[in-house]
């Protein structure tokens, strides 16, 4: 009589699924709060009290995109919501990235690199 048959080879393991892909850059560093307050005048030259600007779907805080940038109702970098992140410039020279991160409200902030020089227009 003939030997009984062989069994059937073992399957082979499933393959790996495929990688991760790569996570995306982190965003650069920004000044972005929501604190854009200011004082206005009133009638007879008095100021109120402090006005909130923030998530008033005005950006006013002087940078790209304020209507006003020289007339400014708060601070760089304080109307988040209304203007976006204000990002610190990453292209520049490690000496203007320093500053940066030493005095944020004096850094050097990626729409001041756009003509190679880290100034403020």
């Amino acid at each position: 009589s003939p030997p009984p048959p062989l069994p059937p080879p073992p399957s082979p393991p499933p393959c790996p699924p495929p990688p991760s892909p790569p996570s995306p850059p982190s965003m650069p560093p920004a000044l972005c709060s929501n604190e854009c307050n200011a004082q206005l005048a009133a009638e007879g030259g008095t100021t109120t009290g402090p006005v909130d600007f923030s998530f008033d779907g005005v950006c006013n805080d002087g940078g790209p995109g304020d209507p006003a940038p020289f007339a400014a109702l708060c601070s760089f970098g304080t109307d988040c919501d209304d203007c976006g992140g204000r990002n610190f410039c990453h292209l520049c020279p490690e000496q203007c990235q320093y500053r940066s991160f030493q005095t944020p409200q004096h850094g050097c902030m990626q729409s001041m690199w756009d003509d190679g020089k880290c100034d403020k227009e």
